[in-house]
């Protein structure tokens, strides 16, 4: 984009905020940024303020709606577990529409991440919740599932009638989610007991046989494993007979803590090294780090993939990361700052979280400030 574009863009942005009322509960916005050298950029959109939002960890759309869990950290107090629902029907106006916090069930006190099933939305905390939303503004927690193996759960995915979930305390715990809205505790995977994975953080596909897991923790003996979990697509086989295919050990991806997948290669977000890995699945047995990035911001904790382009949430910044060709990722731009994060006020580490793309938008929380913010992606 040439300077001359760059500055109409820039009046063009500045005279809509002059005609533009702002709605209660969100804050200006900036201009947006600057197209970098390789045609791309983020666009500010809105940005949501809201109790319902404290500790914003981990987020599902649907349609117009976003689930929000949030986590009770230690600086938010005991209290502080949420789950939301947001409407985005109006991206430059999101809203909340319905909020469930501890007072409602202190199963909501470590919630962190969620996943859809149709009328019922499966919460996981240190228990697993199913949730009904099929009322979207009086959600309502209809069974809560405890065991001794349940944990800190802060990835799921659902695989036919079950649900894997990445438990940090050192598990791979199973559900039967034949009935969402009565999920069963089948069993666990004690993946710290057997040595491999010291913290699973988080969980996903790869192919029809696989699940790949990211394990973080500071000098943690495995960063990275790859399970059969299925043969040639068939339901899960028993826990006792899932398998350990590879691993993968290596200090570039210390602090292992999200990851996605497509047809070849695993992404992962390391918080400690403060970069991006990309792994190479075509031999499951012996997986290999083909590249990595060090990310615009510190301890990266976000990550999804949309047309090979690679959205990471990273301290006080939102960074696209071109991985149209895997094992030369190219950074294309970044949105960095004011008015979605602003803790810590100085440093560039612990904000954004997670990450959701839809036609264009990129839906991030800012977990400490309590906040969802929208951004528009732009790539010429």
């Amino acid at each position: 984009m040439s300077r001359k574009m760059l500055n109409a863009s820039r009046r063009d942005f500045l005279k809509g905020l002059a005609c533009a009322a702002l709605a209660p509960g969100h804050l200006p916005a900036p201009a947006p940024l600057a197209a970098t050298t390789r045609g791309a950029a983020f666009e500010f959109v809105s940005v949501l303020e809201h109790e319902a939002l404290i500790g914003a960890h981990d987020i599902e759309i649907r349609g117009t709606l976003v689930f929000v869990a949030g986590k009770a950290n230690k600086p938010l107090g005991r209290k502080a577990g949420r789950f939301a629902i947001l409407d985005i029907a109006d991206p430059a106006k999101p809203s909340v529409t319905g909020m469930l916090t501890e007072e409602d069930d202190v199963g909501l006190h470590n919630a962190q991440t969620v996943l859809l099933m149709g009328d019922i939305c499966l919460l996981g905390s240190d228990d697993l919740l199913a949730i009904d939303i099929a009322e979207p503004r009086a959600p309502k927690i209809v069974t809560r599932v405890r065991h001794q193996k349940i944990a800190r759960i802060n990835g799921m995915i659902q695989c036919g009638s079950a649900v894997v979930a990445a438990n940090k305390s050192g598990c791979l715990d199973v559900f039967d989610v034949s009935d969402p809205r009565e999920p069963e505790f089948v069993g666990a995977l004690d993946t710290r007991a057997l040595g491999d994975l010291q913290s699973p953080h988080d969980i996903a596909r790869f192919g029809p046989d696989h699940v790949v897991v990211p394990s973080a923790g500071k000098n943690v003996p495995v960063h990275f494993g790859i399970y059969e979990v299925s043969k040639e697509g068939a339901t899960l086989l028993p826990i006792e007979n899932w398998h350990l295919a590879g691993t993968i050990s290596s200090e570039t991806l210390a602090g292992a803590n999200r990851i996605v997948t497509d047809a070849r290669y695993a992404y992962v977000a390391c918080h400690y090294s403060n970069r991006i890995g990309v792994i190479d699945l075509a031999k499951p047995r012996s997986p290999e780090l083909v590249a990595t990035l060090p990310t615009v911001g510190a301890e990266p904790d976000g990550l999804t993939l949309d047309n090979g382009v690679l959205f990471v949430g990273a301290g006080k910044t939102v960074e696209a990361i071109d991985v149209s060709t895997p094992e030369r990722p190219v950074s294309l731009a970044h949105f960095e700052g004011e008015p979605i994060f602003s803790t810590p006020k100085n440093g560039r580490a612990g904000n954004a979280h997670d990450l959701v793309v839809r036609d264009g938008l990129v839906h991030v929380t800012a977990q400490p400030d309590g906040r969802i913010g929208i951004l528009r992606f732009r790539h010429m």
